[in-house]
């Protein structure tokens, strides 16, 4: 079952504002106008776009090991906060470690 569209605009709007310190597009302009929305893609993977584009399971391969390393150090490597805030199980989680070759 799926949440009510409004719902999911409201979370996405503000994600988006947590995001990047500034409010969501108004209604009716181009969403490339945004800087900070632009801003906030092109920082994240600005290396990989340097180069050919990697396939899209090298991508993700990426956003993942970059996502785990962020979480970790967000979460100051505590385990229990890692898990509440990544909503992953334990052992997907250190599966995730392993395969991405990271510690705690």
């Amino acid at each position: 079952m799926h949440l009510p569209r409004t719902l999911r605009i409201s979370v996405a709007k503000a994600q988006i504002k947590n995001m990047t310190g500034s409010e969501v597009v108004a209604e009716g302009r181009d969403p490339s106008d945004s800087i900070g929305v632009r801003k906030l893609g092109q920082g994240i993977f600005e290396d990989i776009f340097d180069e050919d584009l990697p396939s899209l399971r090298d991508f993700k391969g990426t956003a993942e090991k970059v996502y785990l390393g962020e979480l970790i150090r967000q979460c100051d490597g505590d385990l229990p906060k890692i898990l509440k805030a990544s909503k992953l199980s334990r052992s997907h989680f250190y599966s995730l470690l392993k395969k991405y070759g990271l510690s705690l």
